[in-house]
Formats: C-alpha cells, sequence, structure tokens
C-alpha cells in the first residue's frame, strides 16, 4: 500500500477523528511535568507551587483519570453500538472541555473531579476511535489509517512533555496553561467535525445501505477525474459495499452481539485481556505517568529534557513499527521488543543500586537505558497489541470485547498510578542502609520498582510465545492449509459461527469459487487458531 492510494477526503477523516487519540496521549501525560520538584523551591510552573499536595494526593490525582478511563471504556460500547461512532466521538469532547477547565482551577478537589472526567473522555475515546478508524478504512489502506491512533496517543504524550517543559520551569502558574491545553484539541475536533463520516458498517448493520454507499463514494473517490476514473470508482464503492454486506452476513439487521456471546470466544478474549495487561504491567505507564519525578530521583538534572526525548523517541519508533508489523510478521516484534524492554530494565535497575559510581554516569546510562526501554516498547508490544487484537476478534463482538480489553488494560494502569511513588519510597526504605539520605533511599526504590517490572516482563514473554500466534503468514500453500484446519475448528466449536466459516472459506478460495470475497478480518474459536489472517494493521 502507498499513501497516494489514500484520498484526501480520507486522510482528513481520519486526521480529525486521530484528535481524539491525541487528546488520550495528553490528558494521561499532562500531570506528569507539573507534579515534579526535585529541590526545593519548586519550579515556578510546578503544581506544587501553588497546592501543597502529599504523595498520596498526587497518586490520587492520576489514579483519577484511570478510574474515570475504566469507566468509560467498560460502558463505551453502549453507544458505540447504539448511537453509532459518531456521535459517540462528538459527545464525548464534553468531557475533556470541562475536565481540561476544573484542571484548571487551583483547588484538589477541582483537579480531581477534573481528572476524573478526562479519564471518562479518555476511556470512551479508546472505545470508540480505532474502532471508526479501522470501519473507514478499506483493505489497501487500513495500515496507514489505523496507525494513526497509536500516532497520535504518542504525539498528544510529546506535547504535554513539549508545554510541560516550556511552561513549568518559565512562566508563573504554568501548569495551569498545560492542564487547560487539553480544551483546543477538542474544540477543533467539534469546528470540523463535519469532517467525520459514520461507520459504514455500522450503518449496514442498521440497515442503512444508501447512507452507507454515500459514505464510501466520499471516502474512495476522488473529485479529480475524468468520467470513466469516476464511473470505476463508483464500481469500485459498490463492489466494496456487497462484500461488506457479505462479510456481515447474518448479524445484519440483527441485535449486537451480547456479553454471553461475546465471552464464547474464549481464546480470542484471553489474548485480547491479556495482551492489555501486560502493555500495562510491564511498567510503561510509569514513564508516562512519572517519568519526570523519576528522572529527578535518579540524579538526572534536567528531568524535563528527558522527559521530552522520550516523548520524541515514542513517537519515531511507533511509525517505524507500524511500517514494520506487516513486512517483519507480529511476534517478531512483539517477543523482540519485550526483550529489549527485559534487558533495559535490569540495566536501570543495576545502575541505581551500584555502589560508588560517579552522579553523571548514573545519569547517561538511566537515560539511555528509559529511552532504550521506550524504543522496546514502542517497536513492540506497544503499536502490535492493537494488530493481534484486531485480528483476532471478529467484527460482531468487536464493541463488546474492546471495551473488555481496554478495561482490563485501564485496571492495570490504576493499580499503578495508585501505588507508585508510594512503592519507590516503601521499597527503599526497605533496603537502604542505615542512616541513608533520603534520595539514596528513593534511588534505591526506583530501582527495585524496575526489577519488579522486568519480572513482568518474563512472564509476558512466557505468554507471547505459550499463547499468542502468529498471524502473519506469507506462504500461500501454508495459509490454505492453515484455514481450512481454522475453519473446521470454528464449526466444531460454534454451531452459531457457520457465516464466519462460510466467509473464511470463501475469502481464500476454499468455497463456491464463484463468491470469492476477500475477508478483511477474523477471530479466533476456542482452538486458538486464525480464522482469517487478513491484517487489520495496528490502531
Amino acid at each position: 500500500m502507498t499513501l497516494a492510494s489514500v484520498s484526501p477526503r480520507l486522510w482528513a477523516s481520519a486526521f480529525t477523528i486521530g484528535l481524539s487519540s491525541l487528546l488520550f496521549g495528553y490528558s494521561l501525560a499532562c500531570l506528569n511535568t507539573v507534579i515534579t520538584c526535585p529541590s526545593k523551591p519548586c519550579p515556578k510552573g510546578s503544581i506544587l507551587t501553588d497546592l501543597d499536595l502529599s504523595l498520596e494526593e498526587e497518586q490520587l490525582a492520576t489514579a483519577m483519570t484511570i478510574l474515570g478511563a475504566m469507566i468509560g471504556g467498560l460502558f463505551a460500547s453502549y453507544p458505540n453500538d447504539h448511537w453509532g461512532r459518531r456521535k459517540s466521538l462528538l459527545v464525548n469532547n464534553v468531557f475533556f472541555i470541562v475536565g481540561g477547565v476544573l484542571t484548571a482551577i487551583t483547588s484538589l478537589d477541582s483537579i480531581l473531579v477534573g481528572r476524573f472526567l478526562l479519564g471518562l473522555g479518555t476511556g470512551v475515546e479508546s472505545m470508540v476511535a480505532p474502532v471508526l478508524l479501522s470501519e473507514i478504512a478499506s483493505n489497501q489502506t487500513r495500515g496507514a489509517i489505523t496507525s494513526l491512533h497509536q500516532l497520535n496517543i504518542t504525539l498528544g504524550i510529546l506535547i504535554s512533555n513539549l508545554i510541560g517543559y516550556g511552561f513549568v520551569p518559565n512562566i508563573s502558574g504554568g501548569w495551569r496553561y498545560v492542564q487547560l491545553f487539553v480544551v483546543l484539541p477538542a474544540g477543533l475536533q467539534l469546528i470540523l467535525f463535519w469532517l467525520v463520516p459514520e461507520s459504514p458498517r455500522w450503518l449496514l448493520r442498521a440497515d442503512r445501505r444508501e447512507e452507507a454507499r454515500d459514505v464510501l463514494s466520499h471516502l474512495r473517490i476522488r473529485k479529480t477525474g475524468d468520467a470513466a476514473a469516476q464511473a470505476a470508482g463508483a464500481a469500485a464503492v459498490e463492489a466494496e459495499l456487497v462484500a461488506l454486506e457479505k462479510e456481515l452476513g447474518s448479524t445484519m439487521k440483527q441485535p449486537t452481539a451480547g456479553w454471553k456471546e461475546t465471552f464464547s470466544y474464549g481464546t480470542a478474549m484471553r489474548i485480547g485481556m491479556l495482551m492489555m495487561f501486560f502493555s500495562a504491567m510491564t511498567g510503561i505507564n510509569t514513564v508516562i505517568f512519572y517519568s519526570t519525578t523519576i528522572f529527578a530521583l535518579a540524579g538526572v538534572e534536567n528531568a524535563f529534557l528527558g522527559t521530552v526525548l522520550v516523548g520524541v523517541l515514542n513517537v519515531f519508533i511507533t511509525m517505524v513499527s507500524g511500517y514494520l508489523v506487516d513486512k517483519a510478521g507480529r511476534k517478531v516484534l512483539l517477543t523482540g521488543g519485550t526483550w529489549i524492554m527485559l534487558i533495559s530494565l535490569l540495566l536501570l535497575g543495576g545502575i541505581l543500586l551500584a555502589e560508588n559510581v560517579p552522579a553523571l554516569a548514573i545519569s547517561i546510562v538511566a537515560v539511555g537505558s528509559m529511552l532504550l526501554y521506550v524504543f522496546g516498547f514502542a517497536i513492540g508490544i506497544g503499536a502490535v497489541q492493537w494488530v493481534v487484537v484486531g485480528e483476532v476478534v471478529p467484527t460482531k463482538i468487536r464493541s463488546k470485547a474492546y471495551s473488555i480489553f481496554v478495561t482490563s488494560n485501564w485496571t492495570a494502569n490504576l493499580l499503578i498510578s495508585l501505588v507508585t511513588l508510594s512503592l519507590i519510597d516503601t521499597l527503599g526504605e526497605a533496603v537502604a542502609p542505615a542512616g541513608a539520605l533520603k534520595a539514596k533511599q528513593q534511588q534505591m526504590g526506583v530501582a527495585l520498582l524496575y526489577f519488579c517490572f522486568a519480572g513482568m516482563c518474563v512472564l509476558c514473554l512466557l505468554f507471547l510465545y505459550g499463547m499468542v500466534p502468529e498471524t502473519k503468514h506469507e506462504a500461500k500453500d501454508g495459509l490454505e492449509e492453515h484455514h481450512h484446519h481454522a475453519c473446521s475448528e470454528f464449526a466444531a466449536g460454534d454451531a452459531d459461527m457457520m457465516t464466519e466459516v462460510v466467509h473464511c472459506s470463501e475469502g481464500h478460495g476454499l468455497g463456491d469459487s464463484q463468491n470469492t470475497v476477500g475477508r478483511e478480518e477474523g477471530g479466533l474459536g476456542e482452538g486458538g487458531k486464525v480464522a482469517v489472517t487478513q491484517p487489520v494493521s495496528m490502531v
């Protein structure tokens, strides 16, 4: 696929939807750069200059966002299925706007309520935006379009780091501007919302075929071109519409899948939930939530700059991963990235515990290890998790399955946000020699915390090697043999999945040769085999 194959109107729609993903990343990270106080007096723009927050209150402010995201992600499947993706995304901006205003007020209660509302918006976005991006893209453009979700999350994190780097050290009350900025992308999306289409899949399921055709025509057919090109475009749209109808099959005009049916896809659900769990529990959110604080504890002289470097690397490597995922394969990136994370965490913990090491050497290794860790996460599970999840979850259960997956992720995030700073203090006090300075205790606490995350990386590797299939296959003969086996397991496992079996067979020339329709998504049955291997790229 080349970028030239994406129409300008599809790009415009995708970038407008992607503003929600940018809000996701920004809302998670914007508190990180304003709560640091490496030495007294605190930076003039730090929130700690205006509010005397305890360690527990700092953690609570972060945890409120995660709690809101858990609730938002869990219940977002209802509006996503019943109101449509477009309306859900529109209404969701209210949470970001009101939350952004409240978090800029010098009151702990206001900040906590505002962070909770930002969390609600983030949870809904994490459910709605990836689905909508995937469903407006064609098979040929899905990789480029859906990768914008993860890319915009990393951009949101980077923007929050850059604004914090500029405002917190230099401007009195700068933390308010960092918090209030979240209103701007939300307002911009509302202004540009006419660019956001409804999902053609959702319209077909709602028996609104003509509207689905109009959406596809708008996104696929370029304005320029002669009559022949326009006619070819219209024919391609009609063919895509028919293919979508055939793929949706018996699920059209029927109620969405219930929770019982969703969990009947046991292997797919286990893979999705554990993938999301490990993506959080291997430590990435400590980097996002507390990187500035941890850099300061590690003795890095300019902790703000270190955090900015983390954000820049995260954006760049996410772009690289989006390019490699269809070339190198999913599993090699997942396992390779996790190995890199494990090594970097061991290196970071080791240097922080080492005795008689110059402070400059500790700072250099700390920053280098953190950047190496971010590289491993961004090239691996950070980007590829949504590719694998999209390939093992069929369309009809997607909304509810994604709500469970993101809730699993936010639950792990909540745990981390609640205990990180307290755990650093507790671990440091437990192992530091008697009479050690507070800074030394905290440095040792950071080291032990990262050893804990290294242990989670080991468990993640066992999960990846033992449970996660490679969903990219390059050999055509191997594909057909694999599909025969996978489709037979579908049929044996659940009689209600016969439509999926038919589509699976037809999509690879295993059924009626007159009805060859390439499936774009599939699912896993209880046997754990991939039913369809046409890739759904990163979201």
